[in-house]
């Protein structure tokens, strides 16, 4: 997992977990001895300052409470706290452009959600291949249980981690895969599958550095967050699911102040009851590793989540992601100039609304919960070729890189 920074509109780091030396090298460079005329730094709230710049600096009791910074943050209006509120600043942002989708790419369906199959649809599968009959002999703990029940094709079954001559596909999980764990023995027609949602610095298996690995030649499919993989499963899609113009809702721009808004350090429901006090997230990823987007940018296109995501990774995010739906830090020289466009743009309340507005018509769905769901169709619905994969080659050799924007 990478490490996680949330950013308010002055870059308060009263929420900070760093869990990656990139990561952190990024936060140090671009908050080290902060210039004031981006960052304006004010003196801590007293008890006895009863002013309304003085700002909430946290609920949740970490050392950085009481900054003095007047938070601003942009929210949809029907997710506004109800009852009187005093001492907020309140201006109204009317959102009308029409969103179009992202044709092109494949983490993007913009046709909405698929539509669900009707029984007479999946019959039809049935007397064409009869059943996908799959063993999944290595898995990880956290991968959900082999059912198909509810997919759209539904032609498959598990038979657990028999392999027999029956068997149509032989499921392997990577991570941490080494010459140790049993091969079963192989069956003439079968398929055998390589399944990883790590990036090759964290899946520790023997042939990414030995290509005599016993495992370096035996499978056929891939089933990965790789776009090139036999079965692409990222960590989750986006469907374009656009509301009508007229049905959107204003994006309110409200602006706290501690001393009007008093809210207890442990009263849950007081800190839920307050709107969410961040514009931006870094989603930034642990490896510099070809298609590797984890879970960290797609929960940002959850609905709620009314903040901008700033990436940063080895994925060409502007190719395969909605314009006007994020940040990429790649875009800029260095930490430093992405802190001051943050900055500009967070104190632009119309410019940063309008994003909101274009994130806001994508809905995440899908991800790693649904991958045999995505196996079953795709050995329904693809033409499974005769290869056998080097995967030294195809998962590791020249798809990570170091680094090259810490200065």
């Amino acid at each position: 997992m990478a490490g996680i920074l949330v950013l308010s509109t002055v870059a308060d780091l009263g929420h900070v977990s760093i869990a990656t030396s990139s990561g952190r090298n990024w936060v140090n460079k671009m908050f080290a001895a902060p210039r004031r005329d981006i960052f304006p730094i004010t003196e801590p709230c007293s008890t006895n300052n009863k002013s309304d710049a003085c700002a909430v600096g946290s609920t949740n009791g970490t050392a950085h409470e009481n900054v003095a910074d007047n938070r601003t943050r942009v929210q949809a209006a029907s997710k506004l706290a109800p009852g009187p509120v005093t001492s907020v600043t309140r201006q109204s942002i009317t959102n009308s452009e029409k969103v179009k989708c992202a044709v092109g790419s494949p983490f993007v369906i913009c046709g909405g959600r698929p539509p669900v199959r009707t029984p007479a649809e999946k019959d039809a599968d049935m007397s064409r291949r009869g059943v996908w009959k799959i063993a999944n002999v290595r898995k990880a703990k956290w991968q959900p249980e082999m059912q198909f029940g509810s997919c759209r094709y539904s032609n498959c079954v598990s038979v657990g981690q028999n392999v027999g001559p029956d068997t149509d596909v032989v499921h392997v999980y990577g991570v941490g895969l080494n010459s140790r764990f049993p091969k079963p023995v192989r069956h003439p027609n079968q398929l055998w599958m390589f399944s990883v949602w790590e990036s090759p610095h964290h899946t520790h298996a023997d042939f990414i550095s030995n290509p005599r690995s016993p495992w370096n030649s035996v499978f056929n499919l891939t089933m990965s967050y790789r776009v090139d993989s036999d079965v692409f499963v990222p960590y989750g899609f986006l469907a374009f699911e656009p509301t009508p113009v007229e049905k959107r809702p204003n994006y309110y721009v409200d602006i706290y102040g501690a001393c009007g808004i008093p809210c207890a350090k442990h009263n849950g429901k007081c800190t839920k009851e307050l709107p969410v006090k961040y514009k931006f997230y870094l989603s930034f990823e642990n490896s510099i590793c070809t298609d590797y987007i984890s879970e960290k940018l797609y929960k940002i296109y959850a609905p709620g989540m009314h903040v901008i995501p700033v990436t940063r990774g080895g994925t060409p995010y502007a190719k395969y992601f909605p314009k006007n739906t994020f940040i990429d830090a790649a875009d800029f020289a260095g930490p430093r100039q992405l802190a001051e466009h943050l900055k500009s743009l967070g104190s632009d309340l119309k410019r940063y609304s309008k994003m909101l507005e274009h994130k806001d018509q994508y809905r995440v769905f899908g991800g790693l919960n649904s991958m045999w769901c995505n196996l079953c169709e795709a050995l329904n619905t693809k033409t499974i070729g005769l290869k056998t994969y080097n995967m030294k080659k195809w998962f590791n050799d020249g798809h990570c890189k170091q680094p090259r924007d810490l200065g």
